[in-house]
């Protein structure tokens, strides 16, 4: 787990920067940052105990979570961090009883999560000006 304000924090906010808003052209303002306070965040650490994946979770209510900002450093893609990260945060949210989770992915990555067992609702979107999909694993408690 990351902590909110933290220094490994402080690399999960680079690191998603880099992978997911630079690209874009965005930047993450101060008002984006501080409503994130309340989200559970998680990293994986090389070992050299630099982070090179993380995620947010949001909790919906007592019984589904939605991930958000998954960050895989670009140089490591491909070599199962991505699938690592995402097992290890499904069991931990298991252990605290969720029965759903629901992210939205971009289509890039559709493929990612379709292997780890989540499955898109509806329609493709648009969200931060890229195509979306939302996606839902059930999971057993």
């Amino acid at each position: 787990m990351i902590t909110f304000g933290s220094e490994l924090y402080k690399e999960e906010i680079k690191l998603r920067d880099d992978v997911l808003r630079a690209p874009l052209g965005l930047e993450y303002k101060k008002e984006d940052l501080e409503a994130e306070a309340d989200e559970l965040r998680y990293g994986l650490l090389d070992s050299d105990g630099v982070l090179v994946a993380c995620l947010l979770i949001r909790i919906l209510d007592n019984t589904s979570a939605k991930i958000r900002q998954m960050a895989v450093k670009e140089e490591l893609r491909g070599k199962g961090i991505g699938r690592e990260l995402m097992n290890k945060v499904e069991s931990e949210l298991k252990k605290k009883k969720f029965k759903k989770i629901e992210l939205h992915a971009r289509m890039y990555a559709k493929n990612f999560y379709d292997k780890l067992g989540y499955r898109p609702v509806g329609k493709e979107f648009t969200e931060i000006g890229i195509p979306h999909i939302k996606m839902v694993k059930k999971i057993a408690t």
